[in-house]
This record gives structure tokens, C-alpha cells and sequence, in this order.
């Protein structure tokens, strides 16, 4: 039996008020490790006035992370975590951010406001199939940048980076079955994988 395995697109935001506590909920496709910890750094700052940062992530079937943030063990990081597995989302981060409205919600009444965060915001995103993707160099000549970048637009590809020198160098991320397409429809290209 073939488990085809999902992420998400774009990032979403939910929010919602639960005796007078807010909760503040935010979906990210991820691309690393790094990726998610950048990500939650951001939100520590932002949220310097929060009473939690709840969240979990899964990178994979054997990376994966969850965090309490000071909420009752088990009470806000793995509901929302298995939420994420429960759609089988990989490369996904899922931040949960409360502020405390001064009535207690008890361990049940935690997990169920986590939870329902990151089910809310599910069913906000574009959940995608999963394909693994790599990093790549693409050389290009200024003649040809347009229809390449026609063809990424076209695909939904973002340029993460690019140089204007003698000739133009674009640095994206791709799909092998993509990467193919582009080598068929470019022949001239100069795609490298990055290192």
C-alpha cells in the first residue's frame, strides 16, 4: 500500500477567543530544521506578551518536535502534533500562541483549544501532495531569462535568489520530475544542484 504523504502550501493564520483566552494560530510549510526554529524565533519576539508558544513540527517520519511552553505536560504540544499526523503533513510547522483571558481551562479544555487551532487552520490551507525537492543553480542568458522565468511562474516556482552578471543566475528549488521538464523545455540551460 503506497501512503502518499502531504504539506501545505502557503502559511495560514487562525485565531480564536476561548474563555476569554485568545489563541492564535499559525501553519508553515517548512524546509529544515533551522527553517522552524527561525520561524519560532520570530514569534518569541513578536509575542514577547504571550503567556505560551505552544508547537509542533514534523519534518519527516522520524523528525518530528513538540513543545508545552510551560502549559500541563501533554496539554497543547502533542494534540496539536497529532493533528499534523494525523493528515500525514510532512515539512510542517504548527504554532499555537495564547494569551491567558484569566479563566482556566483545565488539561481537557487545553487540549481541545490546541487542538481545534491546528484543525481550524487545516482546513484554511492548501494541502498539497509531497514532492521532494532540491536546491539548484540555474544559469540562463538574458535572452532566455524571460521565458524561464514565464515557465516558473507558470509551475508556481519561487526564485529564491538571483545574480545579474555576465549571465543570469537564478537559485530555486525543485522536483526531480520538474527538474526534467525544465531540462526538456531549456535544453541550453546550466542547472547545477547546489551544494
Amino acid at each position: 500500500m503506497v501512503i502518499f504523504l502531504k504539506t501545505i502550501k502557503d502559511t495560514i493564520s487562525y485565531s480564536e477567543t476561548i474563555k476569554k483566552s485568545k489563541f492564535y494560530t499559525f501553519l508553515h510549510p517548512i524546509t529544515s530544521l533551522e527553517h522552524a526554529k527561525t520561524i519560532l524565533d520570530t514569534y518569541k519576539l513578536e509575542h514577547k506578551e504571550a503567556t505560551h508558544i505552544c508547537y509542533a513540527y514534523i519534518l519527516d517520519e522520524n523528525t518530528f518536535k513538540y513543545s508545552d511552553d510551560g502549559e500541563p505536560t501533554n496539554s497543547a504540544g502533542v494534540p496539536i502534533y497529532q493533528v499534523l499526523k494525523n493528515q500525514k503533513l510532512i515539512y510542517v510547522l504548527c504554532v499555537v500562541i495564547r494569551y491567558y483571558g484569566g479563566i482556566k481551562l483545565g488539561v481537557g479544555g487545553l487540549s481541545h483549544a490546541y487542538s481545534s487551532g491546528a484543525i481550524n487552520s487545516l482546513k484554511l490551507a492548501n494541502i498539497i501532495e509531497y514532492k521532494k525537492t532540491n536546491e539548484y543553480i540555474i544559469e540562463t542568458t538574458y535572452s532566455e531569462f524571460d521565458n524561464l522565468n514565464y515557465f516558473l511562474t507558470k509551475k508556481g516556482i519561487d526564485i529564491i535568489d538571483k545574480q545579474f552578471l555576465d549571465n543570469i543566475f537564478v537559485c530555486i528549488y525543485l522536483d526531480e520530475d520538474t527538474c526534467i521538464q525544465l531540462k526538456e523545455q531549456f535544453p541550453n540551460l546550466k542547472i547545477t544542484l547546489s551544494e
